[in-house]
C-alpha cells in the first residue's frame, strides 16, 4: 500500500486501531489492546496525557528549522521516541517484530527487543543494528540469565533494559474471556475467529505458530511436558531485589536502564546504584489497575532536578504525546501497542507509516510552539492549577 493510501485510510491512531480490529481475531486484538482488571489504568494513562498542555509562542525574533534529533547513551537518534518491548508480538501479527525492527532502523530510532518477543534477540540485532536495545526479564535460573546476557552482548547490544514490574502475572480479563493460550488452542471459537480473519490466518500459517524464540533452548528435559508459556511463568515472574540490580550492574558491560519504577524515592535509589537511566512505566496498564500514570513520577523526578536520562511509556499515542513527555522532563518516549497495531492494520509498511506519522506530528507540534530543538520543549509546559502561584480570592 502506498504512503498516500495509508495517509487517507489511517490519518490517526484511532483509525489504525479500527483497522487492526477489523483484521485481527478477537483474541489477538484483545491481547495487545487490553489491560489489567477493569482497564482503568489504561484510561488513567490517556487522561494524564490529555491534562498536559503546552505553551505556544506565536511571534518569534527569528524563524529556525525544527530539529528532532537527540543524543542518548552516546548515540544520535533521529527523533526522541522509539518502539517499546512487546511480548509475543507474533500473535498480534506474524513477523511484526522483524518488520518493526526494520522500520525503527530506517527511521533512526530505538527498537527494544523483548525477552519474550516474537523474534530472537540475534535476529533483531541483525536487522536493527545499533538501533536495537534488549529488554531483559531476569530469570530465576542464574545459568539462563547469564546466557541471555552473554547472547545479548555477543549480538552487539549496548543498552540493556531490565523490566522490574512483574512480580506476579497480571490479571487480564479479556484474555481470560477469550481463553487465550500460547500457542492458541484449536477451540471451536478460535477456529471461527481465525476463519473470519483470513489475512491473519494465512500469514500465521505461512510463518508458523507464534512463540518465544529467545527461550526455546532453555527448558530442561524434565520440563518438556509443560508448555513453554508455563515454563516462562515459573522462570520469569519474580520479585526484583536490590541485590538483583547490583549484580546486573556488575555483570552487564554496557548501558543499564531499569524499567517499571514509579516511586520517586525508589527511582533515585536505582540511579544511585549506577544505572544509566530510568524508564518510568506502569507496563501499559497491564499489571496493576490502580497504578498511577508514569507522567506523575516524571513530574516529581524532573521537579527534583534529576539530570540523568528519564525515559517513559504507557499511553504514548502520538508525536504530540512525545512532546508532552519531553516538556515534563523525559529524554525519550516509547510506544508499544501503537506500532504493533499499525502492522496489524496495514502490514509491514504500517510500522514505517506510524513512525513517520509520529515524526510529522512532533515536527508540527514543535513548529506550533515555536521550538526548534527538543531540549527547548522543557520551557513550554503550561502550568497546571497546582503549579500556579496561589492567588487570593477577590474580596
Amino acid at each position: 500500500m502506498k504512503e498516500g493510501d495509508l495517509a487517507r485510510r489511517f490519518p490517526s491512531l484511532a483509525d489504525i486501531e479500527a483497522g487492526a480490529r477489523r483484521r485481527l481475531p478477537r483474541f489477538a486484538y484483545d491481547y495487545v489492546a487490553g489491560g489489567a482488571g477493569e482497564e482503568r489504568c489504561i484510561a488513567r494513562n490517556h487522561a494524564a496525557f490529555d491534562e498536559v498542555c503546552l505553551r505556544p509562542l506565536a511571534v518569534l525574533d527569528a524563524a529556525a528549522p525544527v530539529e528532532t534529533a537527540v543524543e542518548l547513551f552516546g548515540q544520535r537518534y533521529a527523533a526522541p521516541f522509539g518502539i517499546a518491548p512487546v511480548g509475543l508480538g507474533g500473535l498480534v501479527w506474524p513477523e511484526a517484530s522483524e518488520a518493526l525492527a526494520a522500520a525503527a532502523r530506517d527511521a533512526g530510532v530505538p527498537y527494544v527487543a523483548s525477552t519474550v518477543g516474537g523474534a530472537s534477540l540475534e535476529r533483531i540485532a541483525q536487522i536493527a543494528g545499533p538501533f536495537a536495545w534488549f529488554q531483559l526479564y531476569h530469570a530465576n535460573d542464574e545459568e539462563i540469565q547469564a546466557d541471555l546476557l552473554r547472547r545479548a552482548h555477543a549480538a552487539g547490544y549496548d543498552v540493556l533494559v531490565v523490566t522490574v514490574d512483574v512480580p506476579a502475572a497480571g490479571r487480564r480479563p479479556r484474555d481470560s474471556r477469550n481463553g487465550l493460550a500460547v500457542p492458541p488452542r484449536l477451540r471451536f471459537s478460535t477456529l471461527v475467529e481465525a476463519a473470519l480473519r483470513p489475512a491473519w490466518t494465512l500469514a500465521t500459517l505461512r510463518c508458523g505458530k507464534p512463540g518465544f524464540p529467545n527461550l526455546e533452548p532453555y527448558p530442561r528435559a524434565g520440563d518438556r511436558s509443560a508448555d513453554l508459556a508455563t515454563f516462562i511463568g515459573r522462570q520469569f515472574t519474580r520479585r526484583t531485589t536490590w541485590r538483583t540490580i547490583e549484580r546486573l550492574r556488575s555483570d552487564w558491560p554496557g548501558r543499564l536502564v531499569i524499567k517499571g519504577v514509579l516511586d520517586p524515592a525508589e527511582a533515585r535509589r536505582c540511579l544511585d546504584m549506577g544505572t544509566d537511566g530510568l524508564w518510568l512505566s506502569n507496563h501499559g496498564g497491564r499489571q496493576m489497575d490502580a497504578a498511577p500514570s508514569p507522567l506523575e513520577s516524571l513530574r516529581a523526578l524532573a521537579a527534583s532536578g534529576e539530570q540523568r536520562p528519564l525515559l517513559i511509556d504507557s499511553g504514548v499515542r502520538s508525536g504530540l504525546d512525545v512532546a508532552r513527555c519531553l516538556a515534563l522532563g523525559a529524554r525519550m518516549a516509547f510506544a508499544g501497542r501503537a506500532p504493533y497495531l499499525a502492522v496489524a492494520a496495514a502490514g509491514p509498511a504500517g510500522g514505517r507509516y506510524l513512525l513517520d506519522l509520529f515524526h510529522k506530528d512532533l515536527v508540527q507540534t514543535m513548529a506550533q510552539l515555536g521550538v526548534s530543538d527538543c531540549a527547548a520543549l522543557r520551557h513550554h509546559l503550561w502550568p497546571t492549577r497546582n503549579d500556579r502561584p496561589h492567588e487570593p480570592a477577590p474580596s
